[in-house]
């Protein structure tokens, strides 16, 4: 069984992916990679399919950037923490409800502290998940259609 965060790097230079990946080892042993994408194309079709909870994702890539990939994967749920050389994009990043935004070279606080907030917003997203569920249940009247929350992280 996986544990952690489930997460993709999106990157289309071999070195960020690797220092983010070393990283991330070496930093922030919460966080599980399961995928890296080299470009927008690569990244919608592997974010839909693996269904990560959060994604890294670079700005400027073929085939498209990071915009286009949100654009395409807007019906699924994760967490996206922008890694980019570019800082004019940030307050578009913030209004695509981006968690956090780094900017090259990976400063290691920052990713630390990126993932700390991302593991908060897992845990806070959880919670209310499972008060959904208490509040259906304490208002479903037939008992047959009740659920039982467990944690599972």
């Amino acid at each position: 069984m996986e544990k952690g965060i489930r997460t993709i790097i999106v990157d289309d230079e071999v070195i960020a992916r690797d220092v983010l990946r070393n990283y991330l080892s070496k930093y922030c042993p919460e966080i599980n990679i399961i995928d890296e994408a080299i470009n927008s194309k690569d990244a919608i079709e592997k974010i839909k399919s693996l269904t990560p909870e959060l994604v890294f994702l670079d700005v400027e890539m073929p085939y498209g950037n990071a915009f286009d990939v949100l654009d395409a994967c807007v019906n699924l749920n994760f967490q996206t923490i922008f890694l980019t050389a570019f800082a004019d994009y940030a307050v578009k990043a913030f209004n695509y409800t981006a968690a956090h935004y780094i900017l090259k070279p990976l400063n290691i606080e920052e990713l630390i502290t990126a993932v700390n907030k991302i593991k908060t917003n897992i845990t806070n997203q959880i919670s209310i998940n499972q008060n959904r569920v208490l509040l259906e249940n304490l208002y479903e009247k037939n008992s047959n259609k009740k659920q039982l929350v467990l944690p599972t992280m």
